[in-house]
């Protein structure tokens, strides 16, 4: 067994515990990273689908379409989808 795989039916109830606990922290820190992102610049900081879409004047589904094709590449926190603010900014000046 490598020591990648899990087999549940070994585990305790503590370290199942544990395990979920190492799993959410470092999720949590991906975010505290991701949130950390020079709080100073307002180009740096992450903005929602529905702020990215306003800003560049395109719909939910292109943004959807654009990740899919590395064009505006999102960023996701858990199951909510996130742009860098100075990712959009290029892609806006890209276009103009």
């Amino acid at each position: 067994m490598t020591e990648n795989n899990i087999r549940l039916i070994d585990l305790t109830k503590t370290d199942l515990a544990n395990l979920i606990s190492e799993a959410v922290s470092l999720e949590l820190k991906k975010v505290i990273s991701l949130m950390n992102l020079q709080p100073e610049k307002e180009e740096n900081r992450i903005i929602s689908r529905s702020e990215t879409s306003k800003l560049l004047g395109v719909s939910l589904t292109t943004l959807f379409h654009w990740n899919k094709q590395n064009i505006l590449v999102a960023k996701k926190i858990g199951s909510k989808v996130y742009y860098l603010k100075n990712d959009v900014m290029d892609k806006l000046k890209s276009v103009a």
